[in-house]
């Protein structure tokens, strides 16, 4: 009886020394505008996302790339992207009148080398923020200065292990008004902070003397 709590309290250990959490920051990050348009602001990269009126209105929908390469069996996801402050930029985050906005996060079918490369286009931004839902944020003013995160679904996480190398994620804000403002992530190039929290699926080592223990 000793001997099988031994076994079983070693492989207890070994499963959570082994199912260790990671970061991964982001890779590549922009938007695509419904005129087919893309890329840096400035120069500098900008993930805001949502409507902008100017002397037209030009809804944006966002992207972020990660390299998943070599990372290992994923069992769980967060993904947290920063809100810009008004007084670390020269606008904030959050522009709307809206009390708040929904943002959905959603797979990515296009190529993501021809999607992080700006060469993805219009079918590019038919697309972010529009396939099979990988979870969603409400965000409001009083987010401004902090992390919006949202953890992933088990849609995520499958395609997040198919992934051999570069994987994409987009998004889009659901149920905007196109004749006006409401944009989320703006002054984003400003304090560009964007990760993948992960957690690994324990090493086989590890499962196995797990189940010689029980």
């Amino acid at each position: 009886m000793k001997t099988y709590m031994f076994l079983l309290i070693s492989a207890l250990t070994l499963c959570s020394q082994h199912a260790h959490a990671l970061t991964i920051p982001w890779s590549y990050t922009g938007w695509y505008t419904s005129d087919g348009n893309n890329g840096p602001d400035g120069g500098l990269r900008n993930f805001a996302v949502g409507a902008l009126q100017l002397s037209t209105t030009m809804e944006h929908r966002n992207y972020f790339a990660f390299d998943l390469g070599d990372v290992g069996a994923i069992a769980s996801a967060t993904f947290r992207t920063y809100l810009v402050h008004p007084d670390d930029a020269e606008g904030p985050g959050y522009i709307s009148d809206d009390p708040s906005e929904i943002w959905n996060l959603a797979e990515v079918s296009t190529n993501v080398f021809q999607l992080v490369a700006s060469e993805a286009g219009l079918s590019a931004f038919n697309d972010l923020g529009t396939g099979t839902s990988y979870g969603q944020a409400v965000v409001t003013p009083a987010d401004l200065g902090t992390f919006i995160e949202v953890s992933l679904n088990e849609h995520a996480i499958a395609s997040m292990n198919a992934a051999s190398s570069l994987w994409a994620i987009g998004g889009r804000l659901l149920d905007i008004d196109l004749d006006r403002t409401e944009l989320v992530f703006a002054w984003s190039h400003r304090d560009l902070r964007a990760e993948l929290d992960i957690t690994l699926i324990p090493t086989p080592p590890a499962l196995y003397l797990l189940s010689a223990a029980l």
